[in-house]
């Protein structure tokens, strides 16, 4: 009986790590529709622009993004931390504030759960001057 009882907790203990060895095997995995946004030229005085990333959950298991860090403080960023289910999908939303007249480009850091733990996302655009009173 009791040989009976270690044939029978070898075999869970084996489909256990089997189990295990699936399920890391399949991670959820983000897929974007663009990593990079060009806004191109806009003028100063519309100082704020939008971008809009959307993203999938590709992968076999629930997503979940932790955190979304900008290089700039003049970058805001909104997102879900809530657990996006396979084959669901979503956005994160940064604004950028202008404050001066330029080329810029800003880089997103997003860390999640997925297989790959770091994606980078990109903003790019042109600052012009701003708006004459007459256009």
């Amino acid at each position: 009986m009791r040989t009976m009882n270690i044939k029978k907790y070898l075999l869970l203990a084996g489909s256990l790590i089997t189990a295990g060895s699936l399920l890391a095997q399949n991670p959820p995995r983000i897929q974007y529709r663009k990593t990079v946004i060009n806004a191109g030229a806009f003028p100063l005085s519309d100082h704020t622009k939008e971008y809009v990333f959307h993203y999938k959950n590709v992968g076999d298991s629930a997503l979940v993004i932790t955190r979304v860090a900008a290089t700039c403080a003049c970058v805001s960023v909104d997102f879900s931390r809530e657990p996006l289910m396979p084959g669901d999908s979503t956005t994160i939303t940064a604004r950028y504030e202008a404050h001066t007249p330029g080329k810029f480009s800003q880089m997103l850091t997003v860390i999640s759960n997925s297989d790959r733990k770091i994606t980078r996302l990109y903003l790019q655009g042109d600052v012009t001057e701003a708006k004459k009173e007459n256009e």
